[in-house]
């Protein structure tokens, strides 16, 4: 078929290079290969193009996210048919505490950069939006808040997200997940902060454990004492 030739032909251009996948596609100029991509896409049924537009927001995916995002009961058969006609995507096998296999999947970072353009160009920023909150909801639903916050806060629902960073908060502290709290709160924008004391509250307690910074801590932490 006509995908079939354009994958052939990238996938040589790709053997001719470094034997390293990666390597080989950072090697490819991204202007090359965003033009073998579109000739790809562009082949692709209206079913594929939304599933490659919407999933492309997600790492390390299975097809019970996929099935939840799109409303369908079919993704293994698509990422079955991609990964039967090399269209840049990796799976890998692990077996869960269950004993159960589970298959996870990723594209290839330059394919993925491609579709997340086409997707800010094709889907409207409201769709995208509720993409990344419904995968958050997926992750918090599935007991993984590392991951539901971190969708969370991509979705830009600052309410939502402050309300799952209230739950898991001592916890990760605990952990001594520092860093990651910090990011997580940063997000925030400062002129915003006024509507979420309890994320003033977090940057002032890790100004002190994770900055060391006390005069940062103690403006905060007096900051959402004013609002409370």
């Amino acid at each position: 078929s006509s995908v079939g030739g354009w994958i052939t032909g990238i996938h040589l251009v790709m053997q001719s290079l470094e034997e390293n996948t990666d390597e080989q596609l950072s090697s490819i100029p991204v202007n090359l290969f965003d033009y073998f991509a579109e000739e790809i896409f562009s082949k692709l049924s209206e079913e594929l193009h939304d599933f490659l537009l919407k999933t492309s927001h997600l790492e390390n995916f299975d097809c019970g996210i996929c099935n939840f995002i799109l409303k369908t009961g079919n993704s293994a058969e698509l990422l079955g048919y991609l990964l039967g006609k090399n269209i840049f995507l990796e799976s890998k096998h692990f077996i869960s505490p269950d004993g159960n296999t589970v298959i996870i999947y990723d594209y290839v970072q330059l394919f993925r950069t491609f579709l997340l353009s086409k997707s800010k160009e094709i889907l409207n920023e409201d769709i995208q939006k509720d993409i990344l909150y419904k995968t958050s909801l997926y992750y918090k639903t599935n007991s993984n808040p590392e991951k539901a916050i971190d969708y969370a806060i991509l979705s830009g629902y600052q309410e939502y997200s402050e309300k799952l960073l209230i739950e898991n908060f001592d916890e990760f502290f605990l952990n001594g997940r520092f860093e990651k709290l910090w990011n997580w709160t940063d997000s925030f924008n400062e002129g915003s902060l006024v509507n979420f004391k309890n994320i003033i509250y977090y940057k002032g307690v890790l100004c002190k454990y994770f900055l060391g910074k006390l005069d940062r801590a103690i403006d905060y932490l007096d900051r959402a004492i004013e609002i409370s």
